[in-house]
């Protein structure tokens, strides 16, 4: 029962202020009726709280440089020109910036500002495109309640202002407006042309100022109204609305600046000096850069460290309760960290130094070794041959011939064996018998050891060699298989 009450009054209410609504307006675009801009504004609520980030959860991001670079310096001309028909068309001709009244009349001056306050209605619809942005390029972030209430509140505000006050000291809001879109879209449109405009973006830190100060002039000029006696403007609830919205959006943005710079909520994101854009491209991440200067001789948990302290005492020089503290603490815990860390580890490191180079001796103590037994296996092989040959010559004629058969035999059988053995006893191959009483006697025949099949070729097999002079046991020359013919 209230709420239909309520309902029928609201409908009374809107008829009479219908009739005392500006007709040179009434039939401009969406200035008919309040409920084809009601669609638009609940179909973007609508898309960019939940269609929107719902269709993209599993898609890839939109890359819209070159649309970004068009969109925003598309705004900064249209800005452009709706500053200065501001100007012209009244606030550098003739306004005061005290207590203006509407001109309803139909001269072109009077109409030129009613035009221009319809411009300016209008590009609410296209500055929403920004938060559109937002959600088709992923960055959810940036789409804040701040952000998405701006956009919905304006062309409400606007239809009315536009229907019953085109003009007067209500439009010295959107003149300073138009100003900072121009400011602000320019630094969009420069960082979406990508690193190499960056150098022009020093005046970034100055942003949030520049909308805080246009807060503050909107809010002192429409509040002057409650100190005139002898003002008729026409409609002075627009004075209560604007004056409203001046001082709301003047709390939030302290509120946003006192937990972004003073109470330092975002100070990771100012100090490493990350210029994400609203609807730029400028991404700096300073944190690669600082690990490679700094050198990779240190542990992870130490250059990310320091990279964050770094970063904070290069960029961390907040305003606080109007003075500037620096903070060189952070530093001097990298000192320390440096400095003390790395002592923590060095038993780690030594231990490691030690094993390599106990490792590496060894290396080398078994190459010298090697090394040293090829020599060795050389010289006793050369001297084997020597001592078969001279024993060989020395024996009488009628002895030599059997020696002599298997002196080829011997010298050219390969030496494959990588077994070292000591050499022979220089008694079994040294100085041949005086007086032998046999030609068998004299030569050393070998026997194969007890096994089912002979060894292979090449190889040394389990061989004994025995001599008939002697009588003893005596194993084979190394690297040689020898052979009876």
């Amino acid at each position: 029962m209230a709420i239909n009450e309520l309902t029928s009054r609201a409908v009374l209410l809107y008829d009479e202020m219908i009739k005392v609504a500006d007709p040179r307006t009434e039939d401009w675009l969406l200035m008919s009726s309040l409920l084809p801009q009601t669609i638009i504004v609940a179909a973007y609520i609508y898309f960019v709280t939940y269609l929107g980030p719902k269709i993209m959860e599993n898609r890839k991001p939109f890359h819209l440089k070159d649309v970004m670079i068009v969109y925003n310096f598309s705004i900064v001309a249209f800005s452009i020109y709706m500053c200065y028909e501001f100007l012209m068309s009244g606030w550098a001709t003739g306004y005061s910036f005290h207590c203006d009244l509407v001109d309803y009349s139909r001269s072109p001056q009077a109409v030129r500002m009613a035009w221009t306050c319809w411009l300016y209605y209008f590009s609410k619809f296209i500055e929403m495109l920004d938060t559109i942005f937002f959600v088709v390029r992923k960055k959810n972030s940036q789409v804040s309640f701040l952000h998405v209430l701006h956009h919905s509140i304006m062309p409400f505000t606007w239809w009315f202002g536009v229907k019953f006050a085109a003009g007067g000291m209500g439009t010295f809001h959107a003149l300073l407006n138009c100003i900072v879109h121009v400011i602000m879209y320019s630094y969009y449109g420069l960082s979406a042309l990508g690193p190499a405009y960056q150098k022009y973006l020093w005046w970034k830190k100055y942003m949030t100022t520049v909308q805080l100060v246009q807060f503050v002039l909107v809010t002192v000029h429409i509040g002057q109204y409650f100190f005139m006696k002898d003002c008729q403007y026409q409609h002075p609830i627009f004075v209560y609305v604007i004056g409203l919205y001046g001082l709301m959006f003047l709390v939030l943005f302290l509120n946003f600046w006192y937990h972004a710079y003073i109470k330092g909520k975002r100070l990771p994101k100012v100090a490493q000096k990350c210029d994400t854009v609203q609807n730029g491209s400028a991404v700096k991440n300073a944190e690669s850069e600082l690990l490679a200067q700094q050198g990779a001789n240190v542990t992870a948990d130490v250059a990310a460290a320091r990279t964050r302290q770094i970063t904070a005492k290069r960029c961390l020089d907040v305003p606080s309760r109007g003075r500037v503290v620096s903070t060189p603490q952070p530093l001097l815990a990298i000192q320390l960290k440096n400095r003390f860390l790395p002592l923590l580890h060095e038993p780690e490191r030594s231990q490691t130094t030690q094993l390599a180079l106990h490792l590496n001796q060894h290396r080398a103590a078994l190459t010298e070794r090697d090394a040293a037994e090829d020599n060795n296996t050389q010289g006793r092989d050369r001297t084997h041959s020597d001592r078969v040959t001279a024993a060989a010559t020395s024996r009488p004629l009628s002895q030599r011939s059997s020696s002599l058969v298997m002196l080829p035999s011997i010298l050219s059988t390969p030496m494959t064996s990588s077994h070292h053995h000591p050499p022979p006893p220089s008694a079994s191959l040294a100085a041949p018998p005086t007086q032998p009483s046999d030609e068998r006697d004299s030569v050393c025949h070998v026997r194969p050891s007890p096994s089912s099949t002979p060894p292979p070729p090449g190889r040394n097999g389990s061989q004994t060699t025995r001599c008939a002079t002697s009588g003893q046991h005596h194993p084979p020359p190394p690297r040689q298989t020898m052979s009876v013919v």
